[in-house]
């Protein structure tokens, strides 16, 4: 039970599930027909992404775009610079 004065008690939800599980320890895979459509938003050619574990990656920039729950994050704001997406990949 929530506390009688919880300002937020919509706030208090279970955890993310997809299918059942909790969404943090499902791998992340895109499927390719949806894949095939993605592209780099950085790059005015627009090139498409590759996988690379849980992230989207651009062969022609070099940015990469976190995979969270199934869903690729692909604003430009949050790209991920080749430099640190290399230490993400590298320190899995």
């Amino acid at each position: 039970m929530h506390p009688p004065n919880d300002p937020w008690p919509a706030a208090r939800v279970a955890p993310r599930t997809v299918r059942g599980y909790p969404a943090e320890t499902l791998q992340a895979v895109i499927d390719p027909d949806f894949l095939a459509l993605l592209a780099c938003p950085l790059c005015e050619s627009r090139p498409p992404l590759r996988q690379q574990g849980e992230f989207l990656v651009c062969d022609a920039c070099g940015h990469g775009y976190r995979i969270v729950a199934g869903i690729p994050e692909l604003l430009p704001e949050d790209a991920i610079p080749p430099a640190k997406l290399k230490e993400l990949l590298d320190g899995r």
